[in-house]
């Protein structure tokens, strides 16, 4: 082979094939997908960022830049975006000195801008611009009024009346928070959680692998009793003591898991809020379900032969969950008030005993408005969502800078959709 041959063999064999397949992984990166890294924990518990308890590791995120030609965002879609203000940056220490420098200005750091951290006190001025891209969750689209009420994202109605605005069925799975899991009581973010018999003092005490047994001597009672914390709604970090308390969860999911598939008797699975009782009732015998509000009755069905049962107060409705079908029923919250008291109960009555092989006790995300909230005004502390723009929030809403901060993000801003984590490996999940 002369050398002229091998060269040609070598660009047609290697050199082509590679940068052809650079070139296009250049162009489907520009276009099409791209990796980000999660900085922050304000997207807790759907997202973790570098350094967030109990992940040291940052996420890395694939996301679908070429979603947003074609469609607009969605209610709790989790969107990319460009920052909607140019960030200036302290070189010395890394920490942002200004946030929200208007981008229509010039980049030029003003004068009398100095970082007040006190490394940097008598060193020379060293500041930058950088850009910055966010990630959160779109809570409001164009002509929304968003506001928030005892946690909840509300939106007013065309009554006027305000609403809780109901999460997608993946969104919502992505957002509950386990307080208490009887088979991964280890991980518990939230120690001290547990579950009693109501004429017995003494928590119950699970073994592994072991069903609880209720009904050996009559009808039983379970009451669900915490440290005062597990059901308490703030900030993930602020299990390690790093944010304040907020009020307690009003929005509580009951799951369970039956060892066996009873014949009869009658299990009511209870969220006892502000002492009006939301239940599920079921009875074995007729294989049948009615959710109940008080003494009203706002649905009933057919129950499946499954071991699976859940229920949840959840954004104004009560919802049962059978055989992997999700059904909510509303019902009036008249004027939307903060939770004062919230027991969760389980009740067994029949002629055999229950065997229960898993018991799980998950809260909703907990809103709040920020103490640095701009954005919310007037008496409502409310936000009418104008047409090219999103409201965005963190999950994790008292750690997160977002819309409630420096305002809304303009539709030209879009990257695009968070699609799935690919790294570390013991965190790939599809994004909700």
């Amino acid at each position: 082979m002369t050398r002229k041959e091998l060269l040609r063999f070598i660009f047609w064999e290697w050199i082509e094939p590679l940068g052809s397949a650079l070139c296009i992984a250049l162009l489907v990166m520009k276009f099409i997908v791209a990796l980000y890294v999660i900085p922050t924990g304000s997207m807790q518990p759907t997202l973790h960022g570098k350094g967030d308890y109990p992940h040291e590791l940052g996420d890395k995120v694939l996301v679908n830049k070429f979603v947003y030609r074609f469609q607009k965002p969605e209610r709790w879609d989790v969107i990319v975006f460009d920052y909607p203000f140019n960030t200036i940056m302290c070189n010395n220490c890394g920490q942002d000195v200004n946030r929200l420098f208007p981008k229509h200005l010039p980049k030029v750091v003003p004068d009398e801008l100095r970082c007040q951290n006190l490394q940097c006190m008598g060193r020379k001025k060293n500041l930058s611009f950088i850009d910055k891209e966010y990630i959160k969750r779109c809570t409001a689209v164009p002509g929304d009024e968003i506001s928030i009420r005892d946690g909840n994202v509300v939106l007013r109605n065309e009554k006027g009346d305000w609403t809780p605005s109901i999460k997608t069925d993946e969104a919502q799975a992505a957002l509950w928070v386990d307080v208490f899991n009887s088979s991964e009581l280890e991980d518990m973010p939230v120690k001290g959680a547990s579950w009693r018999h109501l004429q017995d003092p003494n928590p119950i005490d699970w073994q592994e692998n072991s069903p609880l047994v209720l009904g050996n001597k009559g009808p039983s009672t379970l009451i669900f009793e915490d440290n005062e914390d597990a059901l308490k709604g703030y900030g993930d970090k602020g299990i390690k003591g790093k944010g304040p308390m907020f009020d307690l969860v009003g929005d509580i999911l009951l799951d369970l898991e039956l060892k066996s598939f009873p014949s009869q008797g009658t299990l009511v699975l209870e969220v006892d809020r502000n002492r009006l009782s939301h239940r599920l009732q079921i009875d074995f015998k007729s294989q049948s379900w009615v959710l109940m509000l008080g003494k009203e009755e706002l649905g009933k069905g057919q129950l499946p032969q499954n071991s699976r049962i859940s229920f949840a107060r959840l954004d104004g409705r009560l919802e049962v969950i059978l055989d992997g079908e999700r059904q909510g029923f509303d019902f009036d919250l008249g004027e939307i008030d903060s939770t004062e008291t919230v027991v969760p109960k389980i009740r067994w009555s029949g002629e055999a005993p229950l065997s229960i092989s898993k018991i799980r006790v998950a809260r909703d995300i907990y809103y709040v408005f920020g103490t640095d909230n701009n954005s919310m005004t007037g008496a409502e502390k409310s936000y009418v969502v104008r047409p090219g723009e999103y409201f965005a929030m963190g999950d994790n809403s008292y750690f997160s800078s977002d819309s409630r901060t420096w305002g809304p993000v303009p539709e030209e801003e879009l990257i695009g959709k968070a699609l799935v984590v690919i790294l570390p490996f013991h965190r790939i999940k599809f994004i909700r």
